[in-house]
């Protein structure tokens, strides 16, 4: 058994009795890991969900449930907590870590994480969807999973810059016209949304964005066939409840 700190961001907690938790961070040197927080309830106020900072405990590699010793809170992005759809975002970045990332380190996913909590929190409220859709489909792309704009999936050919393809989320990527056919029920994709689409790959928020609803129910499914092994992931419905097209 070794003493291990590593720079981590808390992603879950949940009860394991009066006194203890189990919380499971990802972290920038180990990638998850789940500790067991023995008498953490008792000692005072645990830390909070999507907090980030110095995590310590004791590792075995061939445990899958080790030993905490501490956090040194960093950054506790309370504004996350105090805002339902800052909360909802949050929720989805945290899932889509949890359901891809094991336990090799990703220093380039962990400071996509860590850099996208930050700025949700921060985020004056008219630029929060954008944000979300922004920080999700960063990550997406940082997990190696970005979707294939230029050229079509189907037969390889360039997209002409007026085309109006179709998102086979499946394929992982647009069909042109030829390939998509005419009675395709994939969504249909324009030049516009796929320029929209490469900003947000990128992290870069859109400026004027619109149909965000729209915007998130293509992540929710493109999310749906690549990550979450055909399962849907528990936020999307709490986030879609929360962010329309108003906002």
């Amino acid at each position: 058994m070794s003493l291990l700190s590593t720079r981590a961001i808390l992603l879950k907690a949940h009860p394991f009795s009066e006194t203890s938790l189990i919380l499971r961070f990802f972290t920038r040197e180990r990638g998850l890991v789940s500790v067991m927080a023995r008498g953490l309830r008792r000692r005072g106020t645990p830390p909070e969900i999507f907090s980030s900072g110095v995590l310590v405990l004791y590792y075995r590699s061939n445990r899958d449930l080790q030993n905490y010793r501490e956090f040194s809170v960093m950054h506790a992005h309370r504004e996350l907590a105090g805002d339902v759809r800052r909360f909802a975002g949050a929720s989805l970045l945290a899932d889509l870590v949890l359901h891809h990332a094991g336990e090799e380190p990703s220093a380039a996913l962990f400071a996509g994480l860590d850099a996208s909590l930050g700025r949700l929190a921060e985020a004056p409220p008219e630029m929060i969807a954008v944000l979300i859709l922004s920080s999700a489909w960063a990550l997406v792309s940082l997990m190696g999973y970005a979707p294939e704009l230029a050229v079509c999936v189907a037969c390889g050919d360039g997209l002409d810059t007026a085309a109006v393809g179709r998102l086979d989320h499946a394929a992982g990527g647009v069909r042109c016209p030829r390939c998509a056919g005419p009675a395709s029920e994939a969504p249909r994709i324009g030049p516009r949304a796929r320029e929209q689409l490469r900003t947000l790959l990128l992290g870069e928020p859109v400026d004027g964005l619109d149909r965000v609803t729209q915007h998130l129910k293509v992540l929710r499914n493109y999310v749906h066939h690549h990550i979450s092994g055909s399962r849907p992931l528990p936020s999307f419905p709490f986030l879609e409840s929360v962010v329309g097209e108003a906002v």
